[in-house]
């Protein structure tokens, strides 16, 4: 984990609420159904908000109700929100989306040749799933494997969980990768085709189940709609958000024991190389 200045970690996390806000009352305007998720929460039951150490909010949305969010918040909050993904900017390198706030910045070490990324709100799509196991393990399996090779196709230098000498082993193995699947023609574009193609084969079905593809682990945010939707309101910091209807079992499944904290060296957060707060800086 790499730490921030404690004022300037408190000054992000008040930024990021207040995008929270700002996006959960458009949703509730539009009725677009959302739920926090990951560390988000985590911190809503074991903290009433922010892990301490923790620099982003993370929601989800099944596939209809990200699609109604994306073409809505385009025409509808781009006066001070932007959407950020592999749609909006080839060079992003993930998977996911981010709605970040305008005339702000937060670059990453992987980020670099992304145009523009301001502090933001992360957006997960929870795609169907298969009802039937073993289909479902074989489409996450492919859409993982292409949203990894993806993202080792686009960066270099990818962000690496471990230190020491195993970090410069994997880093060194991976740059290898990097230079060597761009060679043989699995550019990031034909990966992250490759990868929506699967993530999306079942998502004109009704499925009991849902789940993100491509988090670090196979099948870590997979879980049944019924522990999700419909949400419940539920208090972070000082405002009211979306929860999931479930939110211990879903927390237990993903997690296992949820409630106690992490070694200090299994905490993680995304201290950015470059953080600009804006006109907001006196938030």
């Amino acid at each position: 984990m790499e730490y921030y200045e404690n004022d300037t970690l408190k000054k992000l996390q008040r930024i990021e609420l207040m995008i929270f806000k700002d996006f959960d009352d458009f949703c509730l305007a539009n009725e677009i159904s959302y739920a926090i998720i990951g560390g988000t929460a985590i911190g809503a039951v074991r903290h009433g908000g922010f892990i301490p150490w923790d620099d982003d909010i993370d929601v989800m949305m099944d596939i209809k109700n990200y699609k109604k969010f994306i073409i809505l918040a385009k025409e509808k909050m781009c006066d001070k929100y932007y959407i950020l993904n592999r749609e909006t900017d080839p060079h992003v390198p993930v998977m996911n989306t981010h709605l970040c706030l305008k005339g702000t910045e937060f670059r990453t070490s992987d980020q670099y040749n992304v145009k523009k990324t301001g502090i933001f709100l992360d957006i997960f799509c929870f795609d169907n799933l298969p009802d039937d196991e073993d289909k479902m393990r074989w489409q996450w399996k492919k859409a993982w494997t292409w949203g990894k090779l993806m993202t080792l196709a686009e960066i270099k230098n990818p962000v690496i969980m471990c230190h020491g000498l195993k970090k410069k082993i994997i880093a060194s193995a991976l740059k290898i990768s990097h230079y060597f699947l761009n060679i043989i023609g699995l550019t990031p574009d034909r990966c992250y085709k490759k990868a929506l193609h699967y993530r999306n084969l079942y998502n004109d079905k009704e499925t009991n189940r849902i789940g993100y593809f491509f988090d670090t682990s196979l099948f870590m945010e997979l879980c049944e709609r019924r522990d999700i939707f419909p949400t419940k309101r539920m208090k972070y910091e000082n405002i009211m958000v979306n929860a999931p209807n479930n939110i211990d079992k879903y927390l237990s499944d993903a997690y296992g024991d949820f409630m106690t904290l992490p070694p200090e060296e299994k905490r993680h957060n995304h201290k950015p190389d470059v953080l600009d707060f804006g006109k907001y800086i006196d938030l």
